[in-house]
């Protein structure tokens, strides 16, 4: 299979048209598409001189108990409605990952639409991820947060320094360029975020980033969170559980070692009324990640 480079002033538009074909992409938000592609290395195939199928990869680490391992973020894999069923994307994907090999990285990682595909080119299941909804009145945190910073889309490199300096364990990754970030809060619909800075510093050091549905009575969907000390993280909650008295349910990512059962008044009972409404309390796990060793001879 041949492949080749990504050139933005020639593929850009194909790349876009990849997009909406596979509805990635609203119309006016082409910036996205470019941010995406221009974050790390991107490389595509051709079908009649246009480009078909892509791959990109960022650079970044992932924990390993106290080390950090460099690793190969695969953060797009893409395919045109006519180039399906050729093997590109695998191949593509194949070859990306020995390119950011060749480069140092030690794990490659990346999302999944289904499990399966890609263990034909050797990765493996992640671990379970734990998906929270919940009523944010529900919340059993006494404690009373300050007065927040509003976050908007022109923070991102601020955001950005926060989420790679947040509180990680065993298996966290960062994604190095910042412009990862930026295209993400620029995909949220109705996103904002709400945050605390070091007075001294103004670095910001423990915020979310949410995602609105319905603006007015949701769900809202914690895109992110990120935190430093356990006193940042029930700051956080409780910041949440203010926006209770308009909002009934709350979706979020369980954060590493923490249960968030444990916070709540009443969990089982609120499964139990809420199943199957518009605003069900619940709790799911499911692995949409995958990885592999880079190079397993060494």
């Amino acid at each position: 299979m041949k492949y080749r480079q990504y050139d933005h002033k020639r593929d850009k538009k194909a790349i876009q048209r990849i997009w909406r074909e596979i509805g990635w992409l609203e119309k006016g938000k082409e910036e996205i598409a470019s941010l995406h592609i221009k974050s790390g290395r991107a490389i595509i195939t051709e079908i009649d001189n246009e480009a078909e199928c892509y791959a990109t990869a960022v650079p970044g680490s992932i924990r390993y108990l106290n080390e950090e391992l460099p690793f190969s973020g695969i953060t797009g894999v893409a395919t045109s409605r006519i180039a399906r069923k050729q093997g590109l994307a695998k191949q593509l994907t194949a070859m990306m990952v020995a390119i950011e090999a060749s480069g140092g990285a030690l794990v490659s990682g990346l999302g999944v639409f289904e499990q399966g595909y890609y263990n034909q080119i050797g990765f493996g299941t992640g671990s379970y991820e734990h998906y929270t909804a919940f009523d944010p009145s529900q919340l059993n945190i006494s404690i009373k947060p300050r007065l927040p910073h509003r976050i908007t889309t022109d923070d991102w490199a601020m955001v950005h320094s926060a989420r790679l300096s947040r509180f990680r364990s065993h298996g966290s990754c960062n994604l190095n360029p910042p412009k990862i970030t930026k295209a993400a809060m620029l995909t949220t619909k109705n996103g904002f975020g709400l945050g605390y800075c070091d007075n001294s510093t103004n670095e910001l050091t423990h915020h979310f980033w949410c995602r609105a549905d319905n603006v007015e009575q949701g769900p809202y969907n914690i895109e992110w969170i990120t935190f430093q000390t356990r006193e940042q993280f029930l700051e956080l909650m409780a910041l949440i559980k203010s926006l209770g008295d308009q909002v009934h349910l709350v979706k979020m990512h369980e954060p590493p070692g923490i249960q968030l059962q444990d916070l709540l008044e009443k969990p089982l009972r609120q499964y139990r009324v809420t199943e199957k409404s518009r605003f069900q309390s619940i709790m799911q796990a499911a692995a949409y990640w995958q990885v592999r060793i880079c190079n397993l001879s060494e």
